[in-house]
């Protein structure tokens, strides 16, 4: 998409904030008219406050869809240390990488972060396992792992959900999510 005031594309880019800013410097682009993205997860703790226990999934980090020029500029505000580097460049993440990471997080709430090596080249890649199955009285129970692996930032995004299942045939269907995996893969 191309900036109506200026000939350079916009593109999706990660700058660093200050810790625990993230909502803060997000807040301030968007008064700016600045498009921005802070992914949040909720925390495992204490169901019943569900908006005051959601955290950055990557922290210290805010996804900003901007032009070149105005990337650099965003130094100038408060809380934002710098432009997020790999090999000389801005790290550039693209809009199905952006989408793939709202999707997962919109279908899962307990998230962990993994380190990987970073990877300029590659795409978002989604895998979905389901290694572990359990018996547990009349119904068996099914581990299900949902990876997201994002190697622009090097990270892996991972969910683990618990699925009773009753019979063979809710075993075979498919939830929304993965429906979004065969699409993506």
């Amino acid at each position: 998409m191309y900036n109506r005031n200026s000939l350079t594309m916009q593109s999706w880019y990660v700058i660093c904030t200050k810790q625990k800013c993230e909502a803060k410097v997000s807040s301030l682009l968007l008064r700016k008219n600045i498009r921005s993205y802070v992914p949040l997860c909720r925390l495992p703790v204490d169901i019943g406050a569900i908006d005051k226990n959601k955290t950055p999934v990557f922290p210290g980090f805010v996804f900003v869809y901007v032009d070149e020029p105005t990337l650099f500029q965003l130094r100038k505000y408060a809380d934002v240390i710098n432009v997020v580097y790999w090999l000389g460049k801005p790290v550039s993440v693209g809009d199905a990488d952006i989408k793939a990471i709202q999707t997962f997080l919109d279908s899962y709430t307990t998230i962990e972060l993994e380190k990987i090596p970073v990877s300029s080249n590659k795409m978002v890649r989604i895998v979905n396992q389901m290694p572990d199955t359990r018996h547990n009285a009349d119904m068996p129970l099914h581990h299900k792992t949902i990876r997201i692996t994002i190697p622009a930032l090097g990270f892996v995004l991972k969910a683990t959900s618990t699925v009773f299942v009753t019979s063979a045939i809710e075993l075979e269907e498919e939830t929304s999510m993965d429906q979004y995996v065969q699409l993506v893969s």
